[in-house]
């Protein structure tokens, strides 16, 4: 029964990161930023993406407590 609810929990939370990580890249054009790379995860972009974006997702979404740490992408 652990091993079904850890699997189920970790499948809904790899999802709703998947559709915030979506839902930035299509709002690149609005906000002014170039998706490179949806990594389902993270996303690589040419420029910054404005917090304004990351609160657009955020709402759209009902996920107020997602955070998006930048990396450098060397």
């Amino acid at each position: 029964q652990w091993d079904f609810q850890r699997k189920l929990a970790a499948f809904l939370l790899q999802g709703r990161e998947a559709a915030f990580i979506h839902t930035l890249t299509a709002l690149g054009d609005k906000h002014g930023f170039a998706p490179i790379s949806n990594e389902h995860d993270g996303l690589v972009v040419r420029g910054r993406i404005p917090e304004a974006a990351i609160e657009e997702a955020r709402r759209e979404l009902d996920m107020p407590y997602v955070k998006l740490p930048q990396k450098p992408f060397l």
